[in-house]
C-alpha cells in the first residue's frame, strides 16, 4: 500500500485509528504519515485528549450525579453556563453528553432553555410597552407657554442683575 496519504485522509481516518479499528495496513500507513508530519501529530494529540476527557466524563457523571432527582450545584451553574454559550468547547461536550445520559440533567436543561424565553419574551414586551420618547416630552414641557413662559426668562434676568449690582454695591464698599 502506498504510504503517501494526504493530511486530509489522515484527519479523517484518526478517530479510526484511536479507536484501533483500521486494517494493520493502514495503521501502517497513518502512523508513517504521523511520524512525518507534526501538524497531523499535533492533531492527533488534540484528538486524543478529547477523547480521554470524554471517558473522565463517563466517570465523572456517575460521581456527580448521586441519583437521577438530585442533580450537583456545580453542574448547575455549568448547565447556566452551557445556555449562555460560556463554556469552552470541550466543556460543552461533556455538558451534552451529561444531558443524553441523566434525564434529570436533560430536564433541568430543558427547564432553563424554557425560562430563558420566558425571560426574553418579557423583556421584549416590556421595551415595546415602554417605547416614550422622553427627551420629546422634556422638550415639550419646556416650551409649555403654560409652564415656561418669556415672564420666566425677565425674572431670571432681574434676578441675576440684582444679584450682580449686590456685588458691585459690597465691593464699592469695601474699598471705599
Amino acid at each position: 500500500m502506498n504510504h503517501n496519504l494526504t493530511c486530509e485522509q489522515i484527519l479523517s481516518l484518526l478517530n479510526f485509528y484511536i479507536e484501533n479499528t483500521l486494517s494493520p495496513e493502514l495503521s501502517r500507513c497513518v502512523e508513517y504519515h504521523l511520524c512525518n508530519c507534526p501538524s497531523c501529530q499535533s492533531k492527533f494529540k488534540e484528538l486524543k485528549s478529547v477523547l480521554s476527557e470524554f471517558q473522565d466524563t463517563e466517570n465523572l457523571s456517575d460521581k456527580i450525579l448521586v441519583c437521577e432527582n438530585t442533580i450537583n450545584p456545580d453542574i448547575k451553574k455549568k448547565l447556566s453556563e452551557y445556555i449562555d454559550n460560556e463554556l469552552c468547547q470541550k466543556d460543552n461536550i461533556k455538558i451534552r453528553k451529561i444531558a443524553i445520559a441523566n434525564p434529570a440533567v436533560k430536564r433541568a436543561l430543558n427547564n432553563m432553555y424554557n425560562y430563558k424565553i420566558l425571560l426574553k419574551q418579557s423583556y421584549n414586551k416590556t421595551k415595546n410597552e415602554l417605547k416614550k420618547d422622553y427627551s420629546k416630552s422634556v422638550l415639550d414641557l419646556i416650551y409649555d407657554k403654560d409652564i415656561y413662559s418669556t415672564n420666566f426668562f425677565y425674572k431670571l434676568v432681574i434676578i441675576f442683575a440684582i444679584m450682580i449690582i449686590t456685588i458691585m454695591i459690597g465691593f464699592l464698599y469695601l474699598y471705599f
